[in-house]
């Protein structure tokens, strides 16, 4: 086995189980604080190609924690409170507002989306495409860090399980569904 393809399509034949393993002790220090500071906040930033974002995003979905991330737009989850989302719809309103008062006026293609999309932020059970695009990245950010720091409260302890294994010297075995494809 001399190559990751070959690796690859052997874990494809019968009977072969194949187990990825994350080992915190090869993960440099600055890496695992910014995991770790990623994980007990729940809001994953950095780029796709951010190694820590990355392995961040595989702890989340291995240990079932809830997280936002703001690439391509913010996804607001269904349980997040109704506080929260006025707050949201509110930043939304401004987000638009200015966008519209930059470029001199709206169109009504635009109007409808933001009427669309407000109704969305404010009543979880309107189905929706997924994600909420805001014209300002800044106030995008600031939407993702106010829905993770609501999505940090849930499941406090298994955060800081998760820190307290990365601290560690024991590999933490991953599944494959939870590595990124």
């Amino acid at each position: 086995m001399s190559t990751l393809y070959q690796i690859g399509r052997l874990g494809k034949l019968p009977g072969v189980e194949m187990t990825p393993w994350l080992h915190p002790t090869r993960i440099p220090v600055r890496t695992r604080n910014a995991i770790k500071r990623m994980i007990t906040g729940g809001y994953l930033q950095g780029g796709w190609s951010s190694t820590s974002r990355r392995l961040a995003e595989v702890l989340n979905k291995e240990f079932a924690l809830p997280y936002v991330s703001n690439g391509h737009g913010v996804e607001i989850p269904y349980e997040t409170s109704k506080a929260i989302r006025e707050r949201i719809a509110e930043m939304y309103c401004a987000d638009h507002m200015a966008f519209v008062v930059i470029n001199s006026g709206s169109s009504k293609e635009l109007t409808a989306q933001y009427q669309r999309n407000r109704e969305f932020i404010l009543n979880p059970n309107i189905r929706h495409h997924g994600r909420i695009q805001f014209r300002s990245s800044e106030v995008q950010r600031q939407v993702a860090e106010l829905i993770g720091r609501e999505l940090a409260v849930t499941g406090t302890s298994t955060r800081q399980h998760v820190c307290q294994l990365l601290d560690g010297s024991n590999p933490i075995q991953l599944s494959i569904e939870s590595t990124p494809r």
